[in-house]
């Protein structure tokens, strides 16, 4: 493939179900009391992350969630969501599985941007012309802003907000503190960011990526 475009898929939670009538059955997802009722939110990203790769020939998807919660011991929120997409057949939409990756350090939105960025690199050995971020609509502001930490110009992303959480003043609230979070710690390697990430590390886990355009970032992130 010849200089492909990535799109990334951030994830939310774990999914542990084993079939399709588990799928929004908040019991087969391992969520944290906010999430209840979110699943069917957090397939959809999935569902336009497949509809995208199938209108973009020359483009990879990359599903980014590292295994973040004790309870799902191994699985990574990737695996899982990659799990949904095989059992809803993709959602009808014909793609290459081998168009398909995934990204299993991520432990936050940061990361989710920039290892998906440095996974693709680890597979092409070259940077992407083009990113496409899809998440929950609220975080736009965030992701414009992780974007410019790291060296991303707006011709380089687009970002994709696909659906907002019932409660979207609640989500706008939070969201003021953490955009304000990491506008004082823009890699989140301090205080209150450095603590979210070790509490969604329960396997210690460190990433494994090497990026000549990012490495110094990516040194300050080795920490489990």
């Amino acid at each position: 493939m010849k200089n492909p475009e990535l799109i990334i898929v951030a994830c939310h939670a774990v999914f542990i179900g084993e079939n399709k009538s588990d799928l929004y059955n908040d019991e087969k997802w391992i969520l944290f009391p906010f999430q209840k009722g979110e699943p069917g939110y957090y397939i959809e990203h999935l569902k336009a992350g497949i509809d995208l790769l199938s209108k973009k020939e020359n483009s990879v998807l990359i599903i980014s969630g590292g295994k973040t919660r004790p309870e799902a011991k191994e699985i990574s929120e990737a695996e899982s969501y990659y799990k949904i997409a095989e059992i809803e057949n993709w959602f009808g939409f014909k793609i290459k599985k081998d168009r398909v990756y995934l990204e299993e350090y991520a432990r936050d939105s940061f990361e989710n941007l920039l290892f998906s960025i440095c996974r693709f690199y680890q597979l092409f050995n070259k940077h992407p012309l083009k990113i496409y971020m899809i998440t929950w609509e609220f975080k736009k502001d965030r992701y414009d802003f992780h974007r410019k930490s790291i060296g991303i110009s707006s011709d380089e992303f687009e970002f994709i907000g696909v659906n907002n959480p019932e409660d979207l003043d609640l989500a706008k609230e939070n969201e003021k503190r953490t955009i304000l979070e990491f506008k004082s710690d823009p890699f989140g390697i301090q205080g209150i960011l450095k603590e979210k990430k070790h509490q969604r590390n329960p396997l210690n886990l460190i990433h494994p990526y090497s990026c000549d355009r990012f490495n110094y970032i990516l040194s300050e992130l080795k920490f489990k």
